[in-house]
């Protein structure tokens, strides 16, 4: 009985050890959402709940250390409160990771409808992606409207960054001035659409400096939001094949753990309650046991 309920207990203690590491997770998770660049947060609600977000992570993390500590102390003393507690975290763990994971199996029809190419245009990167298409049609261009010049200059300095081709489609920007600016920002007569797209202008320079790439469904081999003279883009096709790829990594990360977390916290519950029968006969034994020796 004894070699059992000691194997059970370093099991424990291993959970545990696990737990706490889930609500360091938490501490993480929970700080960088709270230094996510809300821009990057297109969704309006999501924005909205950012605040929220970051605090319930906190609250959890610290729950889950603290129990997690006062459980392995139960676990030696057969403290049956905070045994129960240790059960009740992983019971809400259990279902919460589990729940995880179910969303990901059977909403995984409609997370690649969600991040499917068709999808560009008319999910919630639309907005970025129509400043864009109308950015297309000023940036390192200047054009003839009734009889007015338009457009928005730009300034490169070396040419010689891009490729051949890619010079060659340069030529055909007719735009490019050294009285021009370096980004589409300074451009005056695109500051009043920016200024009615805050959001959605720093949500593209953003993906610009963190994917190497202009655009959301389509794309060029300039920058529009960042400096021009960084060179030519790492591809002409838009970030949103890039940013797809981003979500479904995360993704699959998030659906590996989810499949141990809720494994080792099943497990948890089972060697607790496992754990919580053997402690109680063998601390009855070992009452009985000294009552008949006094």
């Amino acid at each position: 009985m004894s070699a059992c309920l000691n194997f059970v207990r370093f099991y424990l203690v291993l959970g545990a050890i696990f737990n706490i590491l889930i609500g360091v997770a938490c501490f993480v998770i929970a700080t960088y959402v709270k230094n996510l660049n809300n821009d990057l947060l297109v969704i309006d609600r999501i924005k909205s709940s950012q605040k929220s977000i970051y605090i319930i992570m906190y609250i959890v993390g610290g729950l889950s250390v603290i129990s997690s500590i006062t459980a392995i102390y139960g676990f030696f003393k057969h403290n049956k409160f905070l045994q129960a507690k240790f059960i009740f975290l992983n019971v809400i763990y259990f279902l919460f990771f589990g729940a995880a994971f179910a969303f990901y199996v059977y909403g995984k029809t409609y997370i690649d409808d969600q991040l499917s190419l068709n999808n560009c245009t008319i999910g919630p990167l639309k907005s970025a992606n129509d400043l864009f298409t109308n950015a297309q049609k000023l940036w390192c261009q200047t054009l003839i409207v009734s009889g007015q010049t338009v457009g928005c200059p730009c300034n490169i300095t070396d040419k010689t960054q891009w490729s051949a081709t890619d010079q060659a489609k340069l030529l055909t920007y007719n735009g490019i001035s050294s009285t021009g600016t370096i980004n589409i920002e300074q451009c005056q007569q695109f500051q009043s659409e920016i200024s009615n797209y805050t959001s959605e202008a720093n949500f593209l320079k953003l993906i610009e400096t963190t994917f190497d790439c202009t655009g959301v469904c389509t794309g060029d081999i300039i920058y529009y939001f960042s400096d021009i003279n960084r060179g030519p883009t790492g591809t002409a096709q838009g970030c949103y094949p890039q940013i797809r790829i981003k979500i479904y990594d995360w993704l699959k990360l998030i659906y590996i753990y989810t499949i141990i977390a809720a494994g080792i916290t099943l497990a948890n519950v089972i060697f607790a309650f496992i754990h919580c029968c053997i402690g109680n006969k063998q601390q009855s034994k070992d009452d009985y046991s000294k009552v008949h020796t006094s």
